[in-house]
């Protein structure tokens, strides 16, 4: 994907999530996906993939690991995604 196309995706996966009222847990994880293309959007636009991986450990970080359930998915893909853009 481009730049563009991640920005695109970033809002219709934020739209989804701000129509969304039934289910915390799919808001949660279409929400973090969004983040996710958000960034890499922005990586395009900067630096390129050391500032994507760099901001999505940061992310990634930032929720904890020890949880379970959607929360652990998303950590982890996080994390995952960032070793693809620039192994650590």
């Amino acid at each position: 994907m481009t730049g563009p196309e991640h920005y695109r995706e970033a809002e219709r996966l934020l739209a989804i999530a701000a129509a969304s009222t039934d289910a915390p847990g799919i808001t949660a994880q279409v929400t973090a996906e969004a983040q996710v293309h958000a960034t890499l959007a922005l990586s395009a636009a900067q630096d390129g993939p050391q500032y994507a991986a760099a901001e999505l450990r940061r992310f990634a970080h930032g929720l904890d690991p020890s949880t379970t359930g959607i929360y652990r998915q998303i950590h982890d893909q996080l994390l995952a995604r960032a070793d693809e853009l620039a192994p650590s």
